[in-house]
């Protein structure tokens, strides 16, 4: 386009020789092909079929000070069709709000703490009572969290396969009528189930949401996940099912709304806490480079949340240091507004975008000042506490 340009403009515009659209092309070229990357492991993504016979599944609810939230997650819990044995187990990690009472208005196991204790316990607890009642899956939701009536069903159909590990639902945020909350949907559907759609293809979804995710508890029996301290405790047991041997998926047809921040402020704490989170698991390299499976499959995994990030980097110094400060600023934010557009029409291709255009339109904006800004919030907290 740049050429076309320069022979359009009949050699008037003197930056664009042959050297400067060289020296444009070697600075954004990383961040086109990280996202060419994405398109074409997204396009080896295939749905599970249903299953002959499905398992009896444990799904594990934990929650504190949930009283405004729990009723609709448990209902939706409850009407969710399921063809085989469904054990519903509420962890109350310490509540103070009446959370308690509306728990036991229900057909649900309750389990509760005297004290909080965070949310990695109450997960864990639950966990460890599907195990203790012989239960071969676990579907973990948020307390804020309602699912589709098909959505069980959907998710366990990826077991089949009797290699995969975890399997994450498809995330869609359920209170998106504001203008933040637009943009985070828009997010969800872009870069969260987008990315997870080319994980799956190359079997290594590195995080499955805790708010709406199963796992084989034959594969979280031979892990040690519950002796680290990750802040984002999902993101753990992603990764030990990864470096346990077995494959994580992403279900795209297995639907759950969730609640998003609906402030500034506490969207730009959540996102701190998950750079956090993936930083603390970087850092730990030796977990990133001990996933079993494949030597190529490790890399890719290993790429797939690494390329992004220095590919930016890389594009946005060498934009400078070619060009001048302005054309290389400018043929950045370029790179970015078009790289992430044409992810955006390719992940209309799996998932149609029921939101409004204007938020899709705006994600380049909220990546490159909110999320860039918490990203580096993050590594900064990350390094200042030694991960």
């Amino acid at each position: 386009a740049l050429l076309m340009l320069s022979m359009l403009s009949g050699g008037t515009l003197s930056w664009l020789d042959m050297t400067g659209i060289l020296e444009v092309v070697v600075a954004v070229i990383p961040v086109f092909l990280y996202g060419l990357w994405r398109v074409l492991t997204a396009m080896k993504y295939h749905r599970a079929k249903p299953l002959v016979a499905y398992p009896p599944i444990g799904v594990v609810v934990p929650v504190y000070n949930g009283a405004s939230t729990i009723e609709e997650t448990l209902l939706s819990l409850i009407r969710a069709y399921y063809p085989n044995r469904k054990d519903i187990i509420v962890v109350d990690d310490g509540s103070t709000d009446g959370t308690r009472e509306i728990i036991q208005k229900y057909p649900v196991t309750l389990i509760a703490h005297r004290f909080n204790q965070g949310k990695r316990a109450a997960i864990e607890l639950g966990i460890l009572e599907t195990q203790a009642r012989s239960l071969p899956f676990v579907v973990t939701v948020d307390a804020d969290t309602t699912i589709e009536s098909q959505a069980l069903t959907k998710l366990i159909a990826y077991f089949d396969d009797w290699y995969v590990g975890a399997v994450c639902g498809n995330i869609r945020v359920k209170n998106h009528s504001g203008a933040l909350t637009g943009i985070v949907s828009a997010e969800y559907w872009w870069s969260i189930n987008f990315v997870r759609t080319g994980q799956s293809g190359i079997n290594s979804v590195l995080i499955a949401a805790g708010c709406f995710s199963a796992f084989r508890n034959a594969a979280l029996a031979y892990t040690d996940v519950w002796q680290h301290t990750n802040v984002a405790e999902d993101m753990d047991l992603s990764t030990y099912t990864l470096q346990g041997g077995w494959k994580n998926k992403f279900a795209l047809d297995a639907v759950a709304h969730t609640k998003s921040p609906s402030t500034l402020r506490k969207l730009f704490k959540q996102r701190v806490r998950w750079f956090r989170g993936n930083l603390q698991l970087q850092h730990n390299r030796t977990r990133l480079f001990s996933l079993r499976g494949t030597f190529m499959e490790s890399v890719l995994n290993l790429l797939f949340n690494q390329l992004g990030v220095f590919a930016e980097l890389y594009s946005l110094f060498v934009a400078v240091a070619l060009s001048n400060l302005y054309l290389g600023i400018g043929v950045w934010l370029a790179a970015n507004f078009l790289g992430i557009w044409s992810q955006c029409l390719v992940a209309e291709y799996f998932e149609h975008f029921n939101g409004k255009l204007r938020f899709v339109l705006m994600l380049p904006i909220y990546n490159i000042l909110f999320m860039k800004t918490a990203f580096v919030y993050a590594f900064l907290t990350a390094w200042k506490r030694q991960w």
